[in-house]
């Protein structure tokens, strides 16, 4: 059985000429897609064939030039066309510009291995408003918000002299003025200065700090 034609258009901004080819000759002739270079962007969008309510502009991110781009066009065109949806193929995986695309309303975002395994597929999902993060790029946030929590659970494993101690090497103290300054022997620092060590998975002093100062 054919596909169903979808009714949104889809405007592919893109000056990657392969990329082009290849999306048109899986997609097409079940979905209209219309090739626009990143210059007449602003000038197609004006044209009465296009309607800014029922259309996709569809990115793909390749250069830093290209994330650039799209977020620039993301943040100017929504709050022209609030009902514009931005579908965004990265290149490669790059968590700062997942953030950004989100925050600025992209509708989908994918990494581009995995768009070639089924293009038809995600555009259809896309044209019935369903919101897209392909499972990599998915695990991959989970897991940079997974990683600070376990650090939190380190730092709350340290007791509240411990806490002293760190807070005190944090600033650049040494043993001998930590040990002025809490009144304990030089070797009671040595030996809290060993747990905090243990308890965050560090080897020295500038691990201790950094997993602290990061949390």
């Amino acid at each position: 059985m054919n596909p169903k034609k979808p009714s949104q258009q889809i405007l592919l901004v893109s000056n990657d000429k392969q990329f082009c080819s290849w999306l048109c000759a899986q997609v097409i002739p079940h979905t209209k897609i219309h090739l626009v270079l990143k210059s007449h962007l602003s000038l197609t969008l004006t044209e009465p064939t296009f309607d800014p309510d029922n259309l996709i502009i569809l990115f793909y991110l390749k250069t830093t030039s290209d994330e650039k781009y799209a977020l620039d066009v993301m943040l100017k065109q929504l709050q022209e066309f609030p009902r514009l949806k931005f579908f965004l193929v990265l290149d490669k995986l790059n968590l700062k510009v997942v953030y950004e695309c989100l925050k600025f309303g992209s509708s989908a975002l994918i990494l581009k291995s995995e768009f070639e395994k089924a293009p038809f597929e995600i555009i259809d999902q896309i044209q019935k408003s369903q919101f897209i993060l392909s499972p990599k790029l998915m695990n991959a946030m989970l897991e940079k918000f997974k990683q600070p929590m376990e650090e939190l659970l380190k730092i709350k494993k340290l007791t509240p002299r411990e806490i002293e101690v760190l807070d005190l090497i944090a600033v650049g103290y040494l043993n001998k003025e930590i040990s002025k300054r809490l009144n304990i022997s030089e070797n009671t620092v040595k030996s809290l200065t060993y747990k905090i060590y243990k308890k965050l998975e560090v080897n020295n002093r500038v691990g201790a700090v950094r997993k602290y100062l990061n949390v």
